[in-house]
């Protein structure tokens, strides 16, 4: 005698079923490309103070000593982010003012890209230039 499977048995479990094949798909992650991004846009932490309400920044492809200036922006408390090529190195120089003399803060940066199934994963993010005298 067979026996047959019942769709009330099914029931609960379809729902997670559906549920994680719709988690696991690729393009529902924010963070997750379905193809391997050219640029990405980096977070950069940054201090912002009564003297630096604005903070200059260049940004260079390679070691600054190259002088390979890419492009420069100013960066403000609505606008923290750069832009830059994966898989390349930048060094990225923030400007800031202190009792009229300037100083600058340098932090280096390569976006790697790291893939995993279908996704691609942009590493290296966050670019710390704040300030600390």
């Amino acid at each position: 005698m067979k026996k047959i499977v019942s769709l009330k048995l099914l029931n609960p479990i379809l729902p997670i079923v559906l549920l994680l094949l719709i988690i696991s798909g690729c393009d529902k992650k924010s963070d997750c490309f379905k193809y391997k991004p050219k640029s990405h846009n980096v977070f950069t932490k940054i201090t912002i103070n009564e003297e630096n309400q604005t903070v200059p920044v260049t940004v260079y492809i390679g070691p600054m000593e190259d002088n390979n200036v890419r492009y420069e922006k100013d960066l403000h408390k609505h606008v923290k982010h750069l832009t830059l090529d994966t898989d390349t190195y930048f060094t990225i120089v923030a400007h800031y003012k202190l009792n009229g003399k300037t100083y600058r803060v340098i932090n280096g940066v390569t976006l790697s890209v790291s893939q995993s199934g279908s996704c691609f994963y942009v590493e290296n993010i966050v670019v710390d230039l704040r300030f600390k005298p």
